[in-house]
């Protein structure tokens, strides 16, 4: 400001740009409504940080409608693990970093998908010593796709098919009389098995 005598006068007053968290994540490789998802959480303190501030909390939100998790002081390098009561569904997950001491916060957030298992049914009838045995596959899947069919004939003997290979029927030769446990196995495109 300049005075009517024409002296100038300056008043200076700094402003302090606190560092804000880095909260990072990266999700585990969950795929079936059954699985434990795992993030390993990467998060940095960021900026200026040289140690942990006195008041510091790590926030999860799994997108679930579930409570969240609140953690005390930086968890950073660590995995955190949650299970989806819903099950089938796209859940966003977000994680925030909270410096208390400045009020700084900063979020990021990431998607999980738990897909629709197929659901495996195989029809067959006994048969005798030296004929074949068929087997006819009738599995189903709500949405996406399946990927692979596996049967475990209960004699040492296994086979596996991809959609475009799978006959129907596909047979067996039953070349010693007995009593088989079959496991099949039908498996979707994001890799959740099921059998029966």
């Amino acid at each position: 400001a300049i005075s009517q005598t024409g002296c100038d006068h300056t008043v200076g007053k700094n402003i302090v740009i606190n560092p804000a968290p880095v909260p990072a994540f990266r999700v585990t490789s969950a795929v079936c409504p059954e699985d434990t998802v795992a993030i390993y959480d990467s998060s940095t303190l960021g900026g200026a940080f040289s140690t942990t501030p006195a008041c510091y909390k790590t926030v999860v939100n799994w997108g679930d409608g579930s409570a969240q998790d609140t953690f005390s002081g930086y968890i950073g390098n660590a995995y955190l693990k949650h299970k989806y009561s819903a099950g089938v569904g796209t859940y966003t997950i977000k994680m925030t970093g909270i410096n208390c001491q400045t009020g700084c916060k900063y979020s990021v957030s990431k998607t999980v998908t738990l897909y629709p298992p197929a659901t495996p049914k195989l029809s067959f009838s006994n048969a005798c010593q030296k004929d074949s045995v068929s087997f006819m596959d009738s599995s189903s899947i709500s949405s996406g796709s399946i990927s692979l069919y596996s049967i475990d004939f209960g004699d040492g003997n296994t086979k596996s098919y991809t959609p475009s290979t799978l006959p129907k029927p596909f047979k067996k030769l039953c070349s010693t009389p007995g009593t088989y446990t079959i496991t099949y196995t039908v498996t979707n495109a994001a890799g959740c098995a099921r059998s029966v």
